[in-house]
């Protein structure tokens, strides 16, 4: 059972986490109703997208420059500092549009153009990485510090290009992100925990894209071959290999104080479950996040990664790069491999009670 979210904010004040400011703020939010809340997000972005067509047009009369753009943008950036500190939900959402705005018009200074995002350079992608790294560290609200900091790691990849620098960067990513939300506790009630949690969900949904980025480029590094006599051969990349490492290493950390003979079992099934998915690299790292999630107590990324889960599912499925016999045949050793875990891990638990 969850607890009530006016019990949560008097443990938090019990322990000192929340101060009566903040205290005072959440017991605010807490009443809103949610279509109250819904009304004033919508209420903010209209006002913002009005706001911002007026600020825009004399700049484009005056001249479309690239200082005139980064003297723009700066105005945007600082402008939604200064409404994210009002800490309602109205000027957090104009902030959040403002912040955005003004990160693209700081960007599209580096070019002399508007398209620069598109020009295949990576000017734009540094200039990118340091702004919303910059945006990122003031305290703001939690939306705007993820979205941030999804820009900084999108910026990151888009420097690193592709093929096998790209799959490291993912195996980075997946290993980065269940690391630490698996330590949520040691960093949750910190000093810096909103912005280590921020980076954590960052991580994590850069995580998930990254196997779909490589699918839609094509270019995945193919690092192991089985049954290549065949027409169709079982493959599996760079990227699956080191995301199955990591998931594997997940199992281990969270069974730690099983029995060895347990541990080591689930340990093999896992290993069977991850070579079984290594065509859906995806999937693994899905698996691996849901893991986490749930061991972190964290609803949102458990139900996120479970949804990557299933659309990597279907896309490995619809995929014509393998009959639908082998496909058949791997899901439904995956879907065994699942049920005779399940069984294993919770014999203990019923030996118990």
């Amino acid at each position: 059972m969850s607890t009530p979210p006016s019990a949560l904010i008097e443990a938090l004040t019990a322990r000192g986490i929340v101060d009566p400011a903040q205290q005072a703020r959440l017991r605010a939010h807490d009443a809103t109703p949610w279509w109250l809340q819904l009304l004033q997000t919508l209420a903010a972005w209209i006002a913002s997208l009005l706001i911002l067509s007026a600020f825009m047009l004399p700049m484009a009369i005056v001249g479309d420059s690239p200082p005139a753009r980064a003297l723009a943008g700066a105005v945007l950036c600082g402008a939604a500092l200064w409404l994210f500190r009002r800490g309602h939900l109205f000027t957090m959402q104009m902030a959040l549009a403002f912040s955005l705005a003004g990160q693209a018009l700081l960007v599209s200074a580096v070019g002399e153009r508007w398209d620069a995002f598109f020009d295949g350079g990576r000017q734009w992608a540094v200039v990118g990485a340091m702004v919303a790294a910059g945006m990122m560290l003031p305290r703001t609200s939690v939306l705007h510090r993820t979205l941030c900091g999804l820009l900084l790691l999108f910026d990151i990849g888009h420097l690193l290009g592709r093929g096998a620098a790209l799959e490291v960067y993912g195996i980075a990513l997946t290993a980065i992100a269940t690391l630490a939300w698996l330590s949520r506790r040691q960093w949750a009630a910190g000093r810096h925990g909103a912005l280590l949690g921020a980076a954590a969900r960052a991580a994590a949904l850069a995580a998930l894209a990254v196997p779909a980025a490589i699918a839609l480029r094509g270019e995945a590094l193919w690092g192991l071959l089985l049954a290549a006599q065949s027409g169709f051969a079982y493959r599996a990349s760079v990227l699956s290999i080191g995301v199955a490492l990591v998931c594997g290493a997940v199992g281990g950390w969270l069974l730690r104080d099983a029995a060895p003979r347990t541990r080591s079992l689930a340990l093999a099934a896992g290993l069977a479950l991850a070579l079984a998915a290594q065509p859906a690299p995806g999937l693994i790292v899905a698996a691996a996040l849901f893991l986490a999630g749930v061991h972190a107590g964290h609803r949102l990324l458990a139900a996120v990664a479970a949804v990557a889960a299933v659309l990597y599912l279907g896309e490995y499925y619809y995929r014509l790069d393998t009959t639908l016999a082998l496909k058949s045949a791997l899901l439904a050793a995956s879907g065994l491999v699942l049920l005779g875990l399940r069984r294993l891990l919770g014999r203990p638990a019923r030996e118990r009670t």
